[in-house]
């Protein structure tokens, strides 16, 4: 190889003004810059311990030299060495001299530390050379064919047996500082120093360590720093310091992070970096030569790393996996081989590397981090796509261990699947093919039958929905419905699934034939009445805050066979709503033609239990107004509405009908619910139309009224007057003797309101007398022997003689005598004569009248 020289020292002829020191002379082709670089990087400052007037003996012995290896501004490399000389020409001490090689890139036949040593490295300058003229002729370049004898691999591997430990932390020092942008400081003498560098150098890759560069003694550390060399691109990886140099304390400077500092003379050395796994790796296995070392860099040198920081850790868990199949199973040493590998290995290394993870992640059965597999995912689907299907094994294997225990919703497994698909779509979507197979399927069967962990379950058939369309529902064409339906029965074998039923429901109705079919399975497995009841508890309190809440309804009550469920949801909805009779009707809308067999009691039930006074009972007669005989199946819903009905005001029960009356009457009876307003009303319509069930026709007043146990005295006023006004003239039309009046005077007495009654029936004399109308003296005839004929007397014979008494005094002596001759028929002569004898007197005659009998 060849090598162009330079020298530099002080000099009696030359012409500097920098107290003698001068370049005494260079090869042709080194540039003015180069030549600063080499000056400043090289330049000797003498200990400030060692003697100021040393003699030649101590200046060969225990005067540190520095030995350099750097590159150089332009890329042309540089070997060089500073050797103390003591005196100058003049006799001043301090005199130095630099010798250096500059060579061209690649050019270095050898490892820069095997030159150390070597004579023609120059450490003096002969008398001739000091006393030639100015200037002194260019130097010839140096063309090297011997190196390493004094610094070889014999003498390194000897140098290194015994202290492995410390070589490791050496390396770790050196990578850690180059990626913490901080200088390395190292002390030891000055032959073990060059050893030291010359071992770190050995063990890297030969292009890697074409970049290492060191020097052995450093007169002014913070020199190195400063703008002036730093601009000159001259970089050291390992630095020589002496503590006497420029009073570098490591006792104190271990502790500080401007710097990483190694005193093997003091003991001192940064704490909180242990040796790396690479470190040790290659300081135990250079102690028996540098075969694997060179393998090793062999491996590098086909990488397109160029770095000397941690990067080398991570080129060398590659190695491992590559050359011996070697990989601990942890989520770092992962993602360090991703990361190295996929930027900077070749594709058949690539490939090899894919191979190879996933063949050692099957056996030891590793379950990698999502993030981890994520990056796995993506790697080998760029880089070993021949191994596919046992990445796809691996994913399924992943998310299996990933969910199988999980305590919530595994949002987290989401966003990893998400994310494989976006970074990843063709991959990922071949992938679900494949779980869309028969063998995958039948596989994920025996993993998941009966599986009892609700959030596994729920997680798989979000996962599923999410991506699969199930236009058709659930079919045999799809194998991954087969494991759908597996997975609905085990979230329904689950206690407290109802939550998760309900979320799966609600995202099925992206379907109508998928929500119908998973409803289906879910409702063959949860047939409990309770069931059912907190699957509907769970719907209502989900159905507020999901968009999807009007087509579950919609669908729900489309389908026959999820009458129970559907007549029970919304019978809690409707028990809930804030307008319960609203919500009724919503729901009964809902229905189908395909679903009028739905059974209405529960909705009935449930809403009529919501309400209370009129508003209860005018939802009651609404409902019956559809004849809807479903409303009437279930006995309590039938009693509901009866019971309800019976609160509804009279004008509102003679809307009903007579048919209607009667069904509600039926109802009464078969239910046991008391209905007296609803029967007193049915009384007067059937009295009005001619026909009752309580009375063969044609009807007959008092085997209808009693039949019917009709009783007015409850009714509140306006009731009974709306009743009066309605219905007296129709029982008036059916009164045929005067036991007939007295059941319709019993039957009318109200404590508060009988004057209506007695008004009423006064008005009707008149108004029939007026018209001609004979039945006036029947009526009134039968009413006064109603009065006679009782046994005692009540307040309702009382007020009904003061009301007859005062119509009878206006009526002529011919019309009293046509009514006292109708009396005589159903009461004694002398009674009768009494009764009219007493009516004409003003004083009360009830009283005397009731005394004398």
């Amino acid at each position: 190889m060849e090598a162009l020289q330079y020298i530099y020292t002080s000099w009696k002829n030359g012409d500097s003004l920098d107290k003698g020191y001068m370049i005494y002379s260079k090869s042709e082709g080194i540039t003015d810059r180069e030549c600063a670089a080499i000056k400043s990087a090289m330049q000797y400052l003498v200990p400030k311990e060692l003697p100021f007037n040393p003699s030649p003996q101590e200046i060969e012995e225990i005067f540190p030299y520095s030995f350099a290896y750097f590159l150089l501004p332009g890329g042309r490399c540089c070997v060089a060495r500073t050797t103390y000389l003591g005196k100058d020409y003049s006799g001043r001490f301090g005199n130095y001299i630099i010798y250096a090689l500059v060579m061209e890139p690649g050019s270095l036949a050898c490892r820069p530390g095997e030159l150390f040593g070597e004579p023609y490295l120059k450490t003096a300058m002969t008398e001739a050379e000091l006393n030639a003229p100015s200037p002194v002729p260019p130097l010839p370049p140096l063309h090297i064919k011997n190196y390493g004898s004094v610094v070889n691999d014999e003498e390194l591997i000897f140098f290194l047996s015994g202290r492995e430990e410390e070589f490791a932390q050496l390396i770790t020092f050196v990578l850690a500082a180059k990626d913490m942008k901080v200088p390395f400081y190292l002390n030891d003498t000055r032959e073990n120093l060059v050893l030291w560098a010359a071992a770190v150098q050995r063990i890297l890759p030969p292009r890697l360590a074409a970049s290492f560069a060191f020097n052995t003694y450093v007169g002014d550390q913070e020199g190195l720093r400063s703008p002036r060399l730093t601009g000159e691109s001259v970089e050291f990886h390992l630095v020589g310091v002496r503590p006497d140099a420029n009073y570098f304390n490591y006792g104190i400077e271990y502790r500080s992070s401007r710097h990483i500092v190694m005193d093997f003379q003091g003991g001192y050395m940064t704490e909180g970096i242990p040796a790396s796994r690479f470190a040790k790796a290659v300081a135990a296995s250079v102690v028996t030569g540098f075969e694997n070392v060179d393998r090793f860099g062999g491996f590098v040198d086909k990488t397109s790393y160029e770095g000397l920081g941690g990067g080398l850790e991570d080129a060398f868990l590659c190695y491992q996996l590559l050359e011996r199949g070697a990989f601990r199973c942890t989520e770092d040493d992962l993602q360090a081989i991703l990361v190295f590998g996929e930027a900077y290995c070749t594709e058949a290394d690539k490939a090899d590397m894919g191979n190879r993870l996933l063949v050692k992640m099957q056996q030891e059965n590793w379950t990698v981090p999502a993030s981890s597999f994520a990056h796995l995912w993506e790697f080998i689907c760029r880089n070993t796509s021949f191994m596919i299907y046992t990445l796809y094994d691996l994913l399924l294997e992943e998310v299996y261990q990933l969910t199988c225990e999980a305590a919530d919703a595994c949002e987290g497994v989401v966003e990893f699947l998400d994310g494989l698909g976006k970074a990843t779509p063709q991959a990922y979507g071949s992938f679900l093919e494949y779980l869309n197979s028969m063998g995958c399927v039948e596989q994920m069967i025996l993993y998941l039958s009966g599986h009892p962990n609700l959030c596994t379950n729920g997680f798989y058939v979000n996962w599923i929905m999410d991506s699969y369309t199930f236009a058709n529902g659930l079919n045999d064409r799809q194998p991954i419905s087969k494991l759908l339906r597996q997975l609905l029965k085990n979230i329904c074998q689950v206690p407290g699934g109802e939550s998760e039923i309900v979320r799966i429901l609600f995202r099925a109705t992206s379907s109508r034939a998928l929500f119908e079919a998973v409803l289906q399975i879910l409702l063959a497995s949860a047939q409990k009445p309770e069931r059912l009841e907190r699957l509907c508890r769970e719907y209502l309190r989900q159905a507020d805050s999901a968009s999807e809440a009007v087509r579950f309804e919609k669908y729900l009550f489309g389908m026959t066979e999820a009458a129970p469920l559907a007549a029970q949801l919304a019978a809690c909805k409707i028990g809930s709503a804030k307008n319960p009779e609203e919500a009724f009707w919503h729901f009964y809308s809902l229905q189908s033609d395909g679903t009028r067999q739905q059974p209405l009691g529960p909705m009935v039930m449930a809403c009529l239990g919501s309400l209370t006074g009129q508003a209860k009972s005018q939802a009651a007669f609404r409902m019956l107004e559809e004849q809807d005989s479903r409303l009437l199946e279930d006995e309590r819903a039938a009693g509901a509405l009866t019971g309800a009905l019976e609160g509804c005001d009279m004008g509102t029960l003679g809307k009903l009908g007579c048919d209607m009356l009667e069904g509600i009457c039926r109802l009464g009876i078969r239910t046991g619910v008391d209905t007296p307003r609803i029967r007193a009303v049915y009384v007067g319509i059937c009295l009005k139309e001619g026909n009752s069930i309580f009375s063969p026709e044609p009807v007959e007043l008092g085997k209808t009224v009693r039949g019917a146990d009709v009783r007015l005295s409850d009714l509140g006023r306006t009731d009974y007057e709306i009743y009066v006004r309605t219905f007296l003239r129709e029982y008036l039309r059916a009164v045929k003797s005067s036991e007939d009046m007295a059941l319709v005077v019993k039957t009318f007495y109200h404590r508060q309101a009988f004057d209506q009654f007695t008004g009423r029936f006064v008005d009707r004399l008149r108004m029939l007398e007026k018209k001609g109308n004979r039945q006036w003296q029947k009526l009134a005839a039968w009413a006064c022997a109603a009065i006679l004929t009782v046994e005692s007397g009540t307040p309702a014979e009382e007020e009904l003689y003061k009301a007859l008494a005062h119509y009878l005094k206006g009526l002529s002596k011919e019309n009293l005598a046509d009514i006292r001759e109708r009396i005589c028929r159903d009461t004694s002569e002398e009674q009768c004569d009494l009764f009219f004898e007493e009516v004409m007197r003003k004083e009360k005659l009830f009283d005397r009248f009731r005394k004398k009998k």
